[in-house]
Formats: structure tokens, sequence, C-alpha cells
């Protein structure tokens, strides 16, 4: 099984303000773009061909908000995205965002 180039940064998340500090600072401070490969409105689903582009691309910040099931990690895994940084929301703020949107 072949890795992913180390420049390549897969980023999980909703499009939420820390999300978005991270992505941005990892594309200001390393010089990396930006790319997506989930399927809009899709059950989160990976789309294959977006996914090898981003691994075969230039160095790049990755992903958005993806369901953890066997075809995304499976198709992680063969793209060999084999590093994981798991953002770990503040439960104090996801308190606050649930008594606002809700």
């Amino acid at each position: 099984m072949t890795e992913a180039p180390a420049e390549h940064v897969l980023l999980i998340g909703l499009p939420k303000s820390a999300n978005v500090f991270i992505r941005n600072t990892l594309m200001e401070t390393l010089g990396l773009q930006s790319a997506t490969f989930v399927i809009p409105g899709v059950r989160q689903i990976v789309n294959p061909m977006a996914l090898f582009n981003f691994v075969e691309g230039p160095p790049a910040v990755g992903g958005q908000h993806m369901a953890p099931d066997d075809y995304n990690l499976d198709l992680l895994d063969g793209a060999g995205l084999h590093r994981i940084v798991l953002l770990v929301r503040d439960p104090r703020d996801a308190l606050v965002s649930w008594w606002h949107h809700l």
C-alpha cells in the first residue's frame, strides 16, 4: 500500500470557524492549495476521481465533512491517506451552537 505525499493534509469537519481558520492557516503558511472531494448533499460520500486528483495533484488541504463509513474509509485507505488529524470541538462551543441554532 502506498502512502499519500506528506505535503497533503486531510482536514475533516464542517466548515465552521475553527476548521476554516486551520485550513486557511495551513494554506497560507505551507503554501497549500484547497481541494474538495466529497459529493455535496449525497450522504457525505467521497468522489473517487476527485480524491485521486487530490492525492496526485500539488500539495493541498483537502476534505470536508464526510461520513466515517466503510466506503469512505476504504477510499481514503486505498488512496494512501493513513495519517489522520482529529479535531475535537470544545463542548462549551458545541453547547452554545446548539442553543443558538436550535
